[in-house]
């Protein structure tokens, strides 16, 4: 049987391998956001210079699919039809087809970029330490 001390340590050695995930899971949820915001703002940029069709791209690039499946089933609409509207909703959010870039999709790439571009370069400054011992 445990004794309470080894019970105690027990439980915090589970709760600080749990908080990197929360960290990165609240990092993911803050990006998101950003990237949203992000797109909202290039959409009313796009509106005041007259580019209709990229402020109205920015703009459904703000909706999440979510929403959009939610909405369609309070109108009445049958689930497999708002399915499909959830999904063309994340086609062009992501710019999945390469057709419609916003704001949301052009600024996920250059995070993509930069977080690749670093772990490439971690990996090789850690691969020349190696080699040098």
């Amino acid at each position: 049987m445990k004794s309470f001390e080894n019970f105690r340590t027990d439980q915090t050695e589970r709760l600080n391998e749990g908080v990197p995930l929360l960290g990165a899971g609240l990092l993911w949820k803050g990006l998101g956001a950003g990237l949203t915001i992000h797109s909202g703002i290039e959409a009313i940029k796009s509106a005041k210079k007259g580019n209709w069709k990229d402020a109205a791209l920015n703009t459904a690039a703000t909706i999440p699919g979510g929403r959009i499946f939610k909405g369609m089933k309070y109108l009445g609409a049958p689930k497999k039809l708002s399915k499909a509207g959830s999904l063309g909703q994340s086609v062009n959010r992501w710019d999945i087809t390469g057709l419609t870039p916003n704001a949301r999709s052009k600024g996920a790439e250059r995070i993509e970029q930069g977080i690749w571009n670093k772990g490439v370069d971690l990996y090789n400054k850690f691969k020349n330490k190696k080699s040098t011992k």
